[in-house]
């Protein structure tokens, strides 16, 4: 599979109503650690009363946040056994504490509060995924 490279990130702010207006815009072609990133984000929970400030992205090798109003890229965690490839699919729960990332040949399944980590296509014996889905009330 060819990468999927992410050229400009838009970010809009809901004004009064429906209306959205642009708050941000990041070139990410320039930014070296958004290389491989995969094409599904979240935007990270942002505490009561407050706009959320970051996104949050999945690589090969790890997890980041990236705040779009200062641009600083943290890490939220190093996978102990990276994928192969650029991930394709990326879920989390409402809580971001647990997550299901994968390419089409890998699958890893993190929950970050117990420090669990499961090579989903080892376990599984998984040859291809073609989709991944996180079910919260199926826990």
């Amino acid at each position: 599979m060819k990468e999927q490279k992410a050229n400009q990130l838009f970010i809009f702010k809901r004004e009064e109503g429906v209306n959205f207006e642009l708050h941000t815009r990041i070139v990410v072609k320039d930014i070296a650690m958004m290389h491989k990133v995969c094409m599904q984000f979240y935007f990270s929970k942002a505490p009561a009363g407050k706009d959320p400030d970051s996104l949050i992205f999945v690589k090969e090798d790890r997890v980041i946040k990236v705040n779009f109003n200062t641009n600083v890229i943290d890490t939220i965690y190093e996978f102990d056994n990276k994928l192969n490839r650029q991930p394709e699919f990326f879920q989390m729960n409402s809580q971001q504490d647990i997550m299901v990332i994968s390419s089409q040949e890998d699958g890893i399944y993190k929950d970050i509060k117990k420090g669990l980590e499961i090579d989903l296509d080892e376990k599984f014996n998984v040859g291809i995924i073609k989709e991944i889905l996180y079910d919260e009330d199926d826990k």
